[in-house]
């Protein structure tokens, strides 16, 4: 015989699969959840910032008492918006109630209509002109016509008063929509970055790394700083593309760790059975590589000891066997008897591993005579007869 270490090939019951498989959803669940968590504080953030807009605006509009009205009946619908198309609704009527303010004060000490509309567009600044630049272009020269006539005709206002209206509406419009965007963009971000967090806690429970995580991680930052830029464009197309990463980074870790629950489901199944055929487990042994193979070492009161590695081998799952004592009878010519004594415990611990839902394989050794044969289940005096033989695959 090989003094070689013995091997079976593990398989799994449908108890074993299915608990794996409500793991995996508690994972999914509990990274849906941080999600979800990140959705709600953007919801909360958008609901804080049309409050500070309601009170900014409910104070200029002191002396305008129907607004005030307004804008106080805006506030609880701010408060209890369940979603965000609601909530925009409440948006809308904050943009009425400042286009009013807006025209409220232009009024003040002016009987010229032609001033009014002059000073109301100054309300405004120049951000109208970013916001709707074809549109203030319009305007600019319908007010330039109108001032050439020191009595403009009544009609011609009313229209030049309509095409102010529309352009601040529309310079209103754009403010939202650009908030919009970058609301969006940095929500996005933000989903992503919780991803790759909870992604980063389950590879770290099981041991591994996330695939492609760093560069991820980089990638996140770098779209942030294109946010405080003011590039949200490229984020929004950038984004789109970060989380097909991201979701091929999460489908290759579930594989992972389904793999690594599979390989410690069978050690675990090895470690209640080691004690019914002598061994005790020292549990400081237990490891785990790079490569997610799980590993242990067991003890018997003689001193004799056994190294249990579950690694993976051309997509099973390989349980290698290998005793100290093996290894000693070898080199002192003695090696079939301990060889003999290895398989009939492996015998055993496959018998008592199918309790938990773990069926092992036939038992191989690479010898030096016939490497890669493999005998099925049999006794150790079986192995023992056999001595010299062609091992049965």
């Amino acid at each position: 015989m090989s003094s070689s270490p013995k091997y079976s090939f593990a398989q799994l019951g449908k108890q074993v699969h299915e608990r794996l498989r409500r793991e995996r959803a508690d994972r999914r669940r509990q990274r849906d959840e941080a999600i979800d968590q990140q959705r709600r504080k953007a919801m909360a953030r958008r609901r804080a910032a049309a409050a500070e807009r309601q009170r900014e605006l409910t104070g200029r509009a002191a002396a305008i008492p129907d607004v005030r009205a307004a804008l106080a009946d805006v506030l609880p619908q701010i408060d209890r918006a369940p979603t965000e198309t609601a909530l925009a609704a409440a948006e809308d009527r904050l943009d009425d109630a400042e286009l009013r303010i807006a025209r409220h004060r232009a009024q003040a000490g002016r009987d010229d209509r032609v001033a009014v509309l002059t000073a109301q567009l100054a309300e405004f600044g120049t951000e109208r002109l970013r916001l709707d630049p074809a549109g203030a272009a319009v305007v600019e020269t319908a007010l330039a016509r109108l001032r050439t006539h020191e009595q403009p005709a009544p009609g011609a206002v009313d229209e030049v008063e309509t095409t102010v209206r529309q352009h601040l509406q529309r310079a209103l419009a754009e403010r939202r929509e650009q908030e919009s965007r970058r609301r969006t963009a940095v929500a996005r971000i933000d989903e992503l970055d919780a991803r790759l967090a909870a992604l980063r806690h389950d590879a770290h429970e099981a041991r591994v790394r996330v695939q492609d995580g760093d560069r991820a991680a980089d990638a996140l930052g770098v779209l942030r700083k294109q946010i405080a830029a003011g590039d949200v464009a490229d984020v929004l197309r950038l984004s789109v593309r970060l989380r097909e990463r991201i979701d091929a980074s999460e489908a290759a870790l579930d594989a992972t760790i389904d793999q690594i629950g599979q390989r410690r489901a069978i050690l675990s199944s090895l470690i209640t059975a080691l004690p019914d055929v002598g061994f005790a487990v020292d549990r400081a042994s237990l490891t785990q590589n790079t490569d997610g193979a799980v590993a242990l070492r067991a003890r018997r009161t003689s001193g004799d000891t056994m190294a249990v590695v579950v690694e993976p081998h051309d997509g099973e799952h390989r349980v290698l066997f290998d005793s100290d004592r093996l290894v000693r009878e070898q080199r002192r010519g003695r090696g079939d008897a301990a060889c003999a004594q290895l398989v009939e415990v492996i015998d055993e611990l496959q018998s008592r591993a199918v309790r938990d839902g773990v069926v092992l394989g036939t038992v191989g050794w690479d010898g030096q005579e016939r490497p890669g044969v493999v005998v099925r289940r049999q006794s150790a005096e079986q192995v023992k007869q056999q001595k010299g033989q062609p091992w049965a695959r």
